[in-house]
């Protein structure tokens, strides 16, 4: 149902309904399309991961601007990409994803983003259902954890975000993921 559709009468009963602006929450904006993998390239996207660095996802070519809102950019955003990394951060932003700041294991200090929406705002993507899977496996995650991540490729804008690659390059959205070690130097129990 559209803001269109709505009649005045049930607008003005949202308006006055107290506490539901601190319920309600928007989706993402910028290039959400691909963010969410329901664009108009979704579907040429190689599921196949190939194994990366950090540092090496943050060495690509930074791709002309604009980007594209609703296609993808041929041929980092058209595949899966899998890393180790340390999660040193997992910060639900203001849209219901989870950032996490994913750190190079073998260089420490180098960053990038990868990102789970929440599968409410995913409508229209194949992978919506695993999103929560996705986040049910991370939920334990201790503290700088180190954990195997699988996602497709994403340019992002610049605009200060935390962990942000210098070329904007991202894991938008990550398909899997798993805990595979502690904080890097603790010793690990045998198997």
């Amino acid at each position: 149902m559209t803001a269109r559709s709505i009649g005045s009468a049930a607008l003005v009963g949202l308006a006055l309904a107290p506490g539901l602006q601190a319920q309600t929450r928007a989706c993402g904006v910028e290039r959400w399309p691909v963010k969410i993998a329901a664009d108009a390239h979704a579907r040429r996207v190689d599921t196949v991961p190939s194994v990366m660095s950090i540092s090496a996802l943050r060495a690509l070519p930074l791709p002309p601007r604009p980007l594209p809102y609703n296609t993808r950019i041929a041929p980092y955003e058209l595949k899966t990409f899998r890393v180790r990394a340390v999660m040193r951060q997992l910060i639900t932003e203001h849209d219901g994803d989870w950032h996490l700041v994913l750190e190079d294991p073998d260089a420490p200090g180098r960053t990038i983003i990868g990102e789970i929406p929440d599968s409410a705002c995913a409508l229209g993507s194949v992978h919506a259902a695993g999103f929560a899977a996705v986040r049910r496996n991370l939920r334990a995650a201790p503290k700088r954890a180190v954990i195997e991540v699988e996602g497709i490729g994403f340019f992002d804008y610049l605009h200060g975000q935390r962990g942000v690659a210098p070329n904007g390059f991202e894991l938008h959205p990550i398909l899997r993921a798993r805990i595979v070690g502690g904080a890097p130097g603790e010793r690990q129990a045998p198997p």
